[in-house]
């Protein structure tokens, strides 16, 4: 397990291991549109105002099936139930910008956003499926910055300030279900 920490991997090898000696089938689809244009406009030599727009769509369809009790050491309750959501997001960009021949100066807002979806790991009791899925995420991002060159162009210097403000945030947990086995599964928070 490249990449993940001791618990992220630990918590796969569990779920994996539910999966398999459980009979767990997880059968899931997505399908998504998107469309993104930007466009600039020069006030100035000097000023510019630039404005994007994507818009997205994505359906996802989602279905989980457990036969039931798997075995001595995994009692699964048996599970046959489908989900399905629709995402739809219209994300707005303005940045407005002055450059002179060394420096740009910057101010931007965007708002940004990533699909809900579903948990696939095995259901170890019958409410862990109102848990199964988590919703979108959104973001408003706003950024003023400058990038300069120094020293007769030897050196860039680049300075930003941000603050994002989310709401729904997916973040990835490791939890232990009803036997105490630990499950990653991906939740909202803020």
């Amino acid at each position: 397990q490249a990449g993940l920490t001791p618990e992220a991997a630990a918590a796969t090898a569990a779920n994996l291991c539910v999966d398999t000696v459980a009979g767990h089938m997880v059968d899931h689809e997505s399908k998504t549109t998107a469309l993104f244009g930007q466009l600039s406009y020069a006030f100035t030599d000097n000023l510019k105002l630039t404005t994007g727009l994507r818009g997205s769509s994505e359906r996802k369809d989602f279905t989980i099936r457990q036969p039931g009790p798997g075995g001595a050491l995994f009692l699964l309750p048996g599970v046959d139930a489908s989900f399905d959501r629709d995402d739809k997001s219209v994300d707005p960009m303005m940045s407005l910008s002055y450059a002179t021949d060394l420096t740009n100066y910057y101010a931007t807002v965007s708002r940004g956003s990533k699909s809900g979806g579903f948990n696939t790991g095995a259901v170890a009791a019958a409410t862990q499926l109102a848990d199964v899925e988590f919703d979108e995420e959104t973001l408003l991002n706003y950024e003023i910055g400058m990038k300069t060159q120094l020293f007769d162009n030897r050196l860039d210097l680049n300075l930003a300030i941000f603050y994002m403000d989310y709401e729904d945030l997916q973040v990835f947990r490791i939890e232990p279900n009803a036997q105490g086995i630990p499950t990653s599964r991906i939740t909202n928070v803020a």
